[in-house]
């Protein structure tokens, strides 16, 4: 609500809260759905296909500045190969290594944490942090803690 509310204040457009809802929507349907058909496939397998069928569906939307030398192409190619398999792949792969372990849910509350990464590089970048980012962040937290408990006091009783 927080979120909602400042968006409303600095005039956000209605759609975008469309699109930010639809990433929680995104995640829940592949977090069940992994859970549900591909959990006998290895996490290095759905991983790679992953990152494959999404690489097809974006390279149409590539294209190179007409006036970049050969060696600028083939270095944007090399950074964007890197940042792919090192910060992406290997974040998609220890994520479904989360969902195949974990399930789900608790798959899902991780990803409700990058918040606080977040906060924390914009702390270490001198960026101006407000109350109410705090306050909210608290409340995220607080959240996944409170849909965590459960689950957890579950795996104690059943240790």
């Amino acid at each position: 609500v927080m979120l909602l509310w400042d968006g409303v204040q600095h005039e956000v457009p209605w759609y975008d809260f469309l699109l930010a809802g639809s990433v929680p929507a995104a995640y829940a349907v592949t977090n069940i759905s992994m859970r549900r058909w591909v959990h006998d496939v290895p996490t290095l397998t759905v991983t790679f296909y992953a990152l494959a069928i999404t690489s097809l569906i974006l390279l149409p939307f590539t294209r190179v500045h007409p006036t970049a030398s050969a060696h600028e192409c083939a270095t944007a190619m090399a950074i964007i190969a890197v940042l792919g398999i090192l910060g992406t792949g290997l974040a998609m792969h220890w994520f479904n290594q989360l969902v195949r372990q974990h399930g789900p849910l608790f798959a899902g509350m991780v990803t409700n944490v990058t918040p606080v990464g977040a906060m924390i590089w914009s702390w270490l970048d001198a960026e101006p942090i407000s109350s109410a980012q705090v306050a909210a962040l608290a409340g995220i937290i607080t959240s996944v803690v409170l849909v965590q408990f459960p689950t957890a006091a579950q795996r104690i009783d059943d240790a």
